[in-house]
């Protein structure tokens, strides 16, 4: 049995003059805490061991420790996941006069800092002889605790600007169309799903014909993870005919109505108005 044919009637909230009443959707709120979820998850394997050694070591020695000077009595390289490490043994006088040893290590890239015989600085917290950390590692530490926070935190800022500034570049692009585009009906030629950049976008294809005569083409593309989304949008418009608005000065510029971001709003009815 043959379908009957879809007869395109013009959307009743485009049937006004131009400009037409629109409405800005705003960018969600959501999506910023969605960057933010991502960021925090992403952080957690990197900064976690980072933060436990600052208030573990680090915290206590900035408040109660003190620096003393040691001697360095041995050094070698260890290998450890694949990195090279400088290892020191080295001993250091405590204020009420005992002699501790300890090993330590010193940042894995480049050449050994603290030879044999040489001396170096070491964070001693008062009463606890497990203590007595090298300042270099602490300050290797501190600084890659403040690089890789910084690095994640500006990750996550250009994201969020990226979204805004995606937002207003769609809001600039529609916002002309919908207040004065030309609202005409267009023919759905093919709808493929395609891969683009790194995800795969269900493309519909459209053509339609300008107030010349000349045929254009476009196409708008809906994300995959949003197929409900675009099920009720798209199937909706292929029911109920495809409307197509272009720019009257330049008619390949067009976007498949409904838009993404701007909304066309019914104007109010008068109100008062006297019966005959």
């Amino acid at each position: 049995m043959k379908e009957p044919q879809t007869i395109w009637t013009l959307p009743p909230e485009l049937d006004q003059p131009a400009p037409r009443r629109i409405q800005v959707e705003r960018l969600s709120p959501w999506a910023s805490w969605v960057v933010i979820l991502i960021g925090i998850l992403f952080m957690v394997p990197f900064l976690t061991p980072l933060l436990l050694e600052y208030l573990v070591s680090i915290r206590p020695l900035e408040k109660h420790g003190q620096i003393l000077t040691g001697h360095v009595e041995q050094q070698w390289r260890a290998q450890y996941r694949n990195t090279t490490h400088c290892e020191v043994s080295y001993s250091f006088t405590t204020p009420d006069g005992a002699l501790i040893h300890k090993d330590g290590s010193e940042d894995g890239s480049g050449p050994c800092r603290h030879p044999a015989g040489s001396t170096v600085k070491v964070a001693y917290l008062p009463g606890n002889r497990l203590s007595g950390s090298l300042v270099s590692r602490l300050t290797d530490t501190l600084r890659m605790l403040v690089v890789m926070g910084g690095f994640i935190v500006g990750v996550l800022a250009a994201i969020m600007i990226w979204l805004r500034a995606n937002h207003a570049y769609r809001v600039r692009k529609e916002k002309r169309l919908v207040e004065t585009g030309v609202a005409i009906a267009a023919n759905i030629t093919t709808t493929t799903i395609i891969k683009e950049r790194y995800a795969s976008v269900f493309r519909v294809q459209c053509a339609y014909s300008d107030h010349t005569g000349r045929q254009h083409t476009m196409h708008r593309d809906y994300g995959i993870p949003f197929l409900t989304d675009m099920q009720s949008d798209l199937m909706k418009t292929l029911h109920v005919g495809t409307t197509i608005l272009y720019d009257p000065e330049k008619p390949s510029r067009a976007l498949l109505y409904p838009a993404r971001v701007v909304r066309c709003i019914r104007p109010e009815a008068p109100t008062g108005a006297s019966g005959p």
